[in-house]
């Protein structure tokens, strides 16, 4: 009787560890499972730079033949202009200049962008190689680093490079604007009369480049 209980008894234990080990097995596969997808997105950010004159300066010949002196406080946005037509100082295809006239733009550069930006100014003769008008127009552009007014002076004939890429003149961080002035001269000389008639077309460009930390 032992025997035969004692088979019984093997019996239903292989049975209970054959049923232990499924019950395992169907547990282990009976988990809960997921798989998560994040949508990732990438948008690219921009440099934009926006530039503006705040004031004019500038005077002109009246009706009698005197130089009068004006202001012009109305800010007028340069960021996209027709360059054929609007320049920073107003000066119309027809109007003429004498020895004694100036024109000083105060310019706002501003940075509407995601990026921090480095910039520096250009001014290149770009017509009127040959004239001598080039060599009586005295250029000034006056910037403000750190607090601290920067003038630069030249002439028209040689041009004028005001910092560069490798030494920027600034940098603009997002949301922030910078000021700096440039002035043009018909300066009195005793070769005035050798410009009479003379013509010269320039190019102010700035450049901006994003701010890299290097």
């Amino acid at each position: 009787m032992f025997k035969k209980d004692g088979y019984k008894v093997v019996g239903l234990s292989t049975f209970i560890l054959i049923l232990c080990l499924l019950i395992i097995s169907l547990g282990t596969y009976s988990l809960f499972s997921q798989t998560v997808f994040i949508d990732t997105h990438l948008k690219a950010g921009t440099l934009e730079v926006k530039l503006e004159r705040t004031n004019l300066k500038y005077n002109e010949l009246n009706d009698e033949g005197l130089l009068i002196e004006h202001e012009n406080k109305e800010v007028k946005n340069f960021t996209k202009t027709n360059t054929l037509t609007d320049n920073i100082f107003d000066i119309s295809p027809n109007n003429c200049i004498v020895p004694g006239n100036y024109f000083e733009a105060t310019m706002l550069l501003t940075n509407n962008g995601d990026v921090a930006f480095n910039y520096w100014l250009s001014i290149k003769l770009k017509e009127g190689l040959d004239s001598n008008l080039k060599g009586q127009i005295k250029v000034t552009v006056i910037t403000y680093i750190n607090g601290n007014e920067v003038e630069s002076v030249g002439y028209l004939k040689d041009g004028l490079e005001i910092g560069s890429e490798s030494l920027p003149l600034d940098t603009v961080l997002v949301n922030e604007s910078k000021t700096f002035k440039v002035k043009v001269e018909f300066i009195h000389s005793s070769m005035n009369n050798s410009a009479m008639e003379e013509e010269v077309n320039f190019d102010l460009t700035v450049y901006a480049v994003q701010n890299t930390n290097k």
